[in-house]
């Protein structure tokens, strides 16, 4: 029973869901199907583990006979559709505008249409005078007016106000928003990972959205220069104005197109940084204490695991020692469980090194698991650096050799993640190299890796290796 699909099912919920769902099993209103809560009754005092096996539970429903396991699996089966109905209630039950909905639909189909139409008048007031700034507002939205319009034809009320160009701004508001949010999704897992751009999905948008959108849907404009910005158009024009729409309607954004937008614009800045523009870094690590003190951080799975690192990272990286200690001491816990320990060594000893204890940061790195290739590459180009600052020519040259191979053989890194780590390689191979050199062979050397860092469009802690640069000229 332990590794069955129902019990991995009945495991994501938590201690309180798992109780509310034992009413709803044991509710003659959901469930008639008694041999189906029999089954239930026996596996419940198991949760969560369900350390049980199935002969035992068949013994349990029926002492008389042999295991008859087929028709546990039927039970199985019957279960697992009460739990899919318990999730799919829970959902409706949560969802007061979804709720309005549905009664104002089904008392509109009744001929109850004063009934009706004060739920509409309520849903109205519950959402304000102001257009909302969220994607599933602007959905409720249009879904109101629809209901409002179906009730105004049904009641045959002629002279009414049938709220056409409302519904048609509310479908425009989530139509644009969401069109242009999902291709904002597309460039920016497209910069992480090896995707595809569509031909001419993006540019036909533009040009629509520019021709048809307004100030009246302030997320959408908000999407659009989010998209803008990472197709790498003017940071100056579109940022300012980005800046701008948050500014003025940043109290009304949702948390989900809150976490939404900073995620983008945390790939978009981190772009900027691997160019080697100035300030980039500084902007990250602002936004991300931002995101901290707004509450956005964490709770979102594997986007609050790679933010726990970058905040780390960046923040060492720009000195802020004592606020990333601080950082990492007050929120590890908040981490998944499985990627917790991996996280905090690597943080920790990122942090090590940046205070240049690299016997610590050693020590600490030997606790890092590969979870994903984005972990690998951080650790081993941390490695690499430790190595060099140590001197250690031997594990260094080994290790650039099998970061390298990695690098070419792993298909799920994107290009630009690809080069940016195989310059790094590159260029700390050769400032390697050129410790070993001395006078006007030396500054030639470093005038030529200077030379071929500005052409690298994607380079992995530039700053860093110009310091060791600067550091080999003096």
């Amino acid at each position: 029973m332990e590794k069955s699909k129902l019990a991995a099912r009945l495991q994501s919920l938590s201690g309180k869901e798992f109780k509310a769902f034992s009413l709803f099993v044991n509710s003659p209103y959901f469930s008639q199907h008694q041999e189906t809560i029999d089954f239930f009754r026996v596996i419940e005092p198991h949760f969560p583990h369900f350390k049980i096996t199935d002969e035992e539970v068949c013994h349990q429903l029926n002492p008389q006979n042999p295991p008859d396991l087929p028709r546990l699996r039927v039970l199985r089966t019957y279960l697992t559709a009460l739990l899919d109905d318990f999730l799919g209630e829970q959902k409706y039950r949560r969802n007061d505008s979804l709720r309005r909905e549905l009664t104002v639909q089904a008392l509109t189909e009744k001929g109850l249409y004063k009934e009706a139409l004060k739920l509409v008048s309520l849903q109205k007031q519950d959402s304000g005078a102001l257009a909302p700034v969220d994607i599933q507002e602007n959905y409720v939205e249009h879904r109101m007016w629809i209901a409002l319009l179906d009730l105004r034809l049904r009641n045959g009320d002629r002279m009414a106000d049938l709220h056409i160009q409302e519904l048609l701004l509310s479908l425009d508001s989530y139509y644009w928003a969401t069109r242009l949010k999902y291709l904002c999704t597309l460039v920016s897992q497209g910069s992480l990972f090896s995707i595809e751009m569509p031909e001419g999905l993006i540019s036909t948008t533009l040009e629509l959205y520019a021709r048809f959108g307004g100030e009246e849907m302030p997320l959408a404009a908000i999407y659009f220069h989010l998209l803008n910005l990472l197709l790498g158009e003017s940071h100056a024009l579109h940022y300012q104005q980005l800046r701008q729409l948050v500014d003025q309607f940043g109290g009304r954004i949702g948390r989900d197109e809150q976490v939404n937008f900073f995620g983008f614009l945390q790939n978009y800045l981190t772009s900027r940084y691997q160019r080697g523009e100035a300030g980039a870094l500084r902007e990250m690590f602002e936004l991300y204490k931002l995101m901290l003190k707004q509450e956005i951080l964490f709770g979102r799975g594997d986007f609050s695991t790679h933010s726990f690192r970058n905040i780390s990272v960046i923040g060492a990286r720009l000195g802020e020692f004592e606020w990333v200690e601080s950082f990492i001491d007050e929120n590890s816990h908040q981490l998944d469980p499985e990627m917790r320990s991996t996280m905090e060594s690597y943080c920790r000893g990122y942090l090590a090194f940046s205070r240049e204890e690299y016997g610590d940061a050693l020590r600490l790195l030997q606790n890092v698991s590969f979870v994903d290739p984005f972990v690998r590459t951080g650790h081993q180009g941390l490695l690499l650096r430790i190595y060099y600052e140590t001197r250690d020519p031997e594990p260094f040259y080994s290790l650039a050799n099998t970061f390298r191979r990695f690098l070419n053989r792993n298909k799920d890194i994107s290009e630009t993640h690809r080069a940016s780590s195989g310059n790094f390689i590159s260029m700390v191979r050769k400032l390697m190299a050129c410790r070993e050199l001395e006078g006007a062979a030396r500054m030639k050397e470093i005038r030529k890796i200077r030379e071929e860092m500005a052409q690298a469009e994607f380079l992995t802690d530039r700053t860093w290796l110009n310091s060791k640069l600067d550091e080999l000229s003096s």
